[in-house]
């Protein structure tokens, strides 16, 4: 490379220069120099005799050259080099006994080879150096007893090589012209040897141009991969890129920084393109670990030129590009913004992460913006303008009418210092445990899918051998989970579990069975598997629990069961940590005075001060004082400093409530300040503040483009309050956006992101966000997001007092539709009335009630802006009602096989008088049932939303009726006459109901405990698959991540279980496209299992149940 084409230095001037690469100066530590190019480490080599130089190390060299039986030539050259070092000493010896120093160091000591290839040079100067690093490519580490330095395990691989190797380039790259050329003499002689001897002439001299090229041409494809990394090192022009890394991988230069600087300086910006394509192409190629893929990308990212930048700015919806085009675009700014605006014009996951990277470019590099604009083509010239005009041109809000928080918040001033209060408090220590309703039977049901207790060997037989410690970790599963309780109760203490996987999954049972006693289990897994199963410990208190939830109080993977477990036990835990909150001032003592806030703020004052009154009034005092501090001044130890990805001059302005001016910038700062110290549940008291004088859609904005400026830096962890900051400043329309960011995680391997999503939804907690977190547990791609999704719901319906179905049915939203279901549209001149279909397909009805299949567009004669306003109201209202319908549909044909009922008063609220659902309950057959299930009376809702019966007389609902979808068994004979009835009025149902198939069990398969009927039927995955439409589940992934089983969930915390063989391939269900049925039976917990266990019988199930799987087992194996 010339020097003019790359430098240092990063002034203005070089800045303004965007077709120069420029080396960032710490890249020189890694950077392999080649002559008239960046220079690398300052290099002072130190005349020193080889036995000097490798003290004690020398007699172990010794006794690997006189092991060696055979090579005598090179190890009598070895001997003369140890003894001299310079005189008569020969490369041979020199590489010799670099070779044997390998054999006795091993490549964990590059020091003493680079120190050896220093004394080279002092010693006999640059030449001789280069001589013996091609003497050295081809000899081995020899082995003490081995047959010479040429034998087996072969010549040194990369690790061992690269050290000495980059020291001797480095030195030949300083030497003057006459030193250099007295190198290159030296090195000819080795250009007719071995590929590696001749890679290591280019490697050593790349400025001999032809050296390389011949070398690239031949050894390219080399199966030696040493060969190839020295002539990619050696490369310099595009087609030697291109030869030099047809065989080369990501993971083989993406873990070496130097590999790839190396590359950048030699390309230049000549050969800026071509590697690029390169390097991406591995990317593309290969997944890498992720710390490579960063590493290649960083290097793209400082590669001048439109092409290099252009591949960058194509993959910005791909993983980590966005951070890397962030880092090219400070480099090359104006280069950026004409790129970033010409994405940013094209409708794709890429352009709309252009268009938010364009977004703070504009604000935060308005000349280079400015100066982009005249080489842009129509489209893109526009998006500038929107990007720019958005940047903000409405005024600062003056500072006296800004609240003191947003001006001179509490952290810009010295703190007030105050003398605590500390007491010396007895501390609680009993343990205790407390369930909430029908939760210890929930609890009591969960199971393990390992095998269980070999019912041929005694339970006292199994207590023995756990005490001798004989016992593999499922047998002392099923020891604890089915062994009777006054045998095995007296040991659960003591067990000290191996293996803790999928404890959350089994466990339950055990903390269910053995209470208190299993609380020393239930710690050491919740330590073990925070993450998954510090929600074992949820029913508990005592000391070291709160300990544990106190510190989890600070962890983002577990916040969330520690607020619940807090609102669970508030009182409890106050009385608890009172001691602490007045304790020694320390870490500790902060953590309780934070839990108590946080008690106090969720639960209620009351909830800290009667416990704490408890202590006494000195304690009770205290106490007061505490929950009585201004919030604003609760701060934390340290306050953070801003990222500059937080740049408050770039960030979206904030408007004031009326939108007339905004917040300044320091006050921008102050609010993200504000955002930093705040975490999930406890936001910072300032934030309120903020929500009180600032525009809602306005604000909402600004946190999402906060949001997405930590994703686009690669959503560091320690400034993962940006996402947390959704949950205060978010709306419907960052709902919107997030969910659809959710759904996608999963895929791109971002679980633990997905889960906080989840998070974020229920803290916004707006029916819209609950709606499509209800959506996410039902409809969600990926199992594990679905299951967490249901656990978030299920919790917010909790909180809430209700069920998750209840909570779903309070979130079908009204799309803005008259009770009756209708929308009128007004065009003008005309108008058009929008009803649904049993099945909620939209239609329209023209003014003179003729039925439409779908709204005629916009006419000459009707009223422009009214008409295309309606018109796309439809749009969106059959997009809406789509999504809505394919769930009511189902969730009335799951309640209908569940048996799940509504009081009157929820039936007429939910179902008879809301506007979509409404309809489908005109389209179905109800039931009236008693406490246990027996029917009642049947009735259907009239088209006048009243009830009638089979005859059509009025039906009067009791206040206190529980009603059900009405299954055909539950009908009995009267199926024929409601049929008649539906059909006489031409009603057709949203699913089959009075004409659904019934089946039932045979005598004999009612006493059995499997089901044989379906006889190993063999059936294609995907009609499997299909079954998960109506409540099953696929088993969890065992060995190889085989889904053994599928299950359904029933009645009685039971489920139905479908073993399969060979069972599904989580994540590649077509790779086993058929399964064989093996067994069909019923487990008395509700999950599934490798093959049959307990003694349920079939007949065991209700015979709606047993119609149920009789008539989806039909279908699947017709």
């Amino acid at each position: 490379m010339r020097a003019t084409e790359c430098g240092t230095d990063t002034s203005a001037a070089t800045r303004r220069d965007e077709d120069t690469l420029i080396i960032p100066s710490d890249w020189r530590q890694v950077i392999v120099p080649r002559r008239g190019g960046v220079p690398g480490p300052e290099m002072r080599p130190k005349m020193t005799t080889p036995r000097e130089l490798l003290g004690r190390g020398a007699a172990a060299i010794d006794r690997v050259l006189d092991g060696i039986s055979g090579d005598p030539d090179r190890v009598a050259a070895a001997r003369v080099y140890l003894a001299d070092g310079v005189g008569a000493a020969t490369p041979v010896g020199a590489a010799a006994v670099l070779a044997a120093t390998l054999s006795v160091l091993g490549w964990e000591r590059p020091e003493k080879t680079v120190a050896l290839a220093d004394a080279w040079v002092a010693g006999r100067g640059v030449a001789f150096a280069a001589a013996a690093l091609a003497e050295l490519a081809d000899l081995a580490a020899p082995a003490p007893g081995g047959r010479g330095f040429a034998s087996d395990p072969g010549p040194l691989q990369w690790p061992r090589w690269s050290p000495v190797a980059c020291r001797v380039r480095a030195h030949v790259a300083a030497v003057g012209d006459t030193d250099h050329a007295e190198v290159v003499r030296a090195l000819e002689a080795f250009r007719g040897g071995s590929a590696r001897q001749r890679a290591t002439t280019s490697f050593l001299v790349p400025t001999e141009t032809a050296w390389p090229d011949a070398d690239c041409r031949r050894f390219g494809e080399h199966s030696d991969v040493v060969v190839r990394l020295m002539l990619w090192c050696a490369a310099g022009t595009g087609e030697q890129f291109r030869l030099a890394a047809a065989k080369l991988a990501m993971h083989e230069i993406g873990g070496d920084l130097g590999l790839l600087v190396t590359a950048a300086e030699g390309a230049g910006a000549a050969g800026a393109e071509a590697l690029a394509h390169i390097l991406v192409d591995m990317i593309d190629s290969e997944r890498g670990a992720a710390d490579a893929r960063q590493r290649v990308l960083s290097v793209l990212a400082a590669l001048p030129g439109d092409a290099a930048m252009a591949v960058l700015v194509e993959r910005l919806d791909h993983r980590y590009f966005a951070p890397a085009m962030a880092v090219a675009a400070e480099r090359f700014p104006v280069r950026a913004a004409r790129l970033l605006a010409a994405a940013a014009a094209i409708d794709s996951g890429a352009g709309r992460t252009a268009g938010q990277l364009l977004h703070g470019h504009a604000l935060s590099h308005p000349d280079a913006v400015e100066a982009a604009r005249p080489a842009l083509g129509g489209a893109a010239r526009d998006v500038l303008a929107v990007l720019v005009d958005r940047a903000g041109s409405v005024p600062a809000t003056e500072a006296d009418a800004l609240p003191a928080m947003l001006v001179s918040p509490p952290w810009t001033r010295p703190r007030r210092r105050t003398t605590p209060a500390v007491l010396d408090l007895p501390r609680t220590s009993a343990a205790s445990i407390a369930w909430t309703a029908g939760e210890c039977d929930v609890w009591m049901s969960a199971r393990s899918s390992s095998p269980r207790w070999d019912p041929n060997r005694s339970w006292e037989q199994g207590v023995a051998e756990f005490a001798a410690g004989r016992l593999r970790h499922h047998e002392e599963q099923g020891l604890f989970a089915d062994g009777p309780v006054e045998l095995v109760g007296p040991w659960v203490s003591a067990w000290r579990v191996a293996d803790m996987e999928d404890a959350a999954g089994w466990m339950p049972r055990i903390v269910a069975r053995f209470e208190l006693d299993a609380l020393p289990v239930a710690l050491a897994a919740a330590r073990s598997q925070p993450a998954t199963a510090a929600g074992l410990l949820l029913p508990y208190t005592g000391p070291e629990v709160t300990e544990f939830m106190v510190h989890a109080l600070g962890l983002r993977s577990v916040r969330s069961v520690a607020l619940a477990w807090l609102a669970r036990h508030a009182g409890t835990v106050a009385h608890a940590l009172v001691p602490d909150a007045l304790g020694r001032p320390g870490a500790r003592r902060r953590a309780a005075e934070q839990a108590l806030l946080l008690i106090a703020t969720r639960s209620g004052r009351d909830q800290v001060t009667a416990p704490a009154a408890g202590y006494g009034d000195a304690a009770g005092a205290a106490i007061g004082a505490l929950l009585a501090a201004d919030p604003l001044e609760t701060l934390p130890s340290r306050i953070p400093a801003l990222p500059d990805w937080a740049d408050p001059e770039t960030l979206p302005q904030v408007l004031s409530r009326d939108r007339t001016t905004a917040l300044p910038p320091a006050a921008v700062g102050h609010l993200c300040t504000m955002l930093a110290i705040s975490r999930p549940g406890a936001p910072y008291a300032g934030i309120a503040v903020v929500r009180e004088v600032a525009d809602p859609p306005s604000l909402a904005e600004f946190g999402w483009v906060v949001f997405q400026r930590w994703l686009l830096a690669g959503a560091p962890t320690k400034e993962s309050w940006a996402f947390d900051a959704l949950r205060w400043l978010g709306d419907d329309a960052t709902v919107h956006r997030l969910a659809a960011l959710i759904r996608s995680w999963p895929a791109e391997g971002a679980h633990a992101r997905a889960a906080t999503g989840l998070d974020v939804l229920a803290a916004i907690g707006t029916d819209v966000a609950l709606r499509h977190l209800d959506g996410l547990a039902r409809r969600a791609a990926f199992r594990a997001l679905r299951r967490k999704a249901a656990d978030r719901i299920g919790e917010v319906a909790a909180e809430r007092g209700l069920t998750a179905d209840q909570l779903a049915d309070r979130l079908v939203p009204d799309l803005g539709l008259d009770p009756r279901g209708a929308l009128v549209l007004d065009y003008g001149p005309r108008s058009f009335t929008v009803g649904f279909d049993e099945r909620l397909k939209p239609y329209v009805t023209d003014g003179s009630g003729a039925r439409r299949k779908d709204l005629p567009k916009p006419g000459a004669r009707d009223d422009a802006e009214t008409a295309a306003a309606a018109y796309t109201v439809f749009g969106g209202l059959r997009k809406a009602v789509r999504a809505i319908a394919a769930d009511q549909i189902r969730r009335l044909e799951r309640a209908m096989v569940t048996r799940r009922g509504w009081t009157a008063a929820e039936f007429g609220a939910l179902i008879v008088d809301h506007p979509l659902v409404g309809r489908l309950a005109g389209s179905l057959v109800w039931t009236v049932v008693d406490g246990d299930g027996g029917v009642r009376a049947a009735f259907r809702v009239a088209e006048d939303r009243t009830f009638v019966d089979v005859g059509d007389d009025a039906y009067a609902l009791a206040d206190d009726a529980t009603v059900t979808v009405a299954h055909p068994l539950c009908l009995g004979d009267t199926v024929a006459a409601w049929s008649e009835v539906f059909d006489d009025r031409g009603i057709p149902q949203p699913f089959p109901q009075l004409a659904r198939e019934v089946y039932a069990l045979t005598d004999a398969e009612a006493g059995a405990r499997t089901l044989t009927r379906f006889g190993r039927a063999v059936v294609p995955v995907g009609r499997l698959l299909g079954l998960e439409r109506r409540g099953w589940q696929r088993g969890t992934p065992q060995d190889e991540g085989i889904q053994a089983w599928m299950h359904m969930v029933v009645a009685g915390g039971r489920a139905i279980v479908v073993n399969l063989d060979p069972g599904i391939a989580a994540g590649a269900v077509t790779e086993l496209p058929e399964q064989r049925v093996e067994h069909v039976w019923v487990n008395d917990g509700p999950t599934g299992d490798w093959c049959p266990r307990g003694s349920l019988r079939l007949g065991d199930l209700d015979p709606v149940t047993a119609s149920e799987l009789l008539r989806d087992l039909t279908e699947v194996t017709a």
